[in-house]
């Protein structure tokens, strides 16, 4: 298995209980969007791409979409600051 946090890992790791939220966060680099992923434990990861890049979403739907093929629906979105 890879070391880099796909979206396959993210469905692994929710499904076993061990993924508490996601968070999107405007990336600094682009006009894009990052989902950061925080633990049960307080572990935090963000998504990467296959090849190990930090994945970064143009839209908030598609960041949205990631977040959903996890398996976690998304059901409101918070705005802060």
């Amino acid at each position: 298995m890879s070391n880099h946090f796909t979206i396959q890992r993210a469905r692994e790791y929710y499904d076993l209980g061990v993924i508490a939220s996601f968070n999107l966060v405007r990336d600094p680099i682009s006009t894009g969007w990052i989902v950061c992923i925080e633990g049960t434990s307080g572990m935090s990861w963000t998504l990467h791409t296959a090849r190990g890049e930090v994945r970064s979403f143009a839209s908030l739907d598609s960041a949205v979409k990631a977040v959903e093929e996890t398996g976690m629906r998304v059901s409101s979105l918070k705005v802060s600051a």
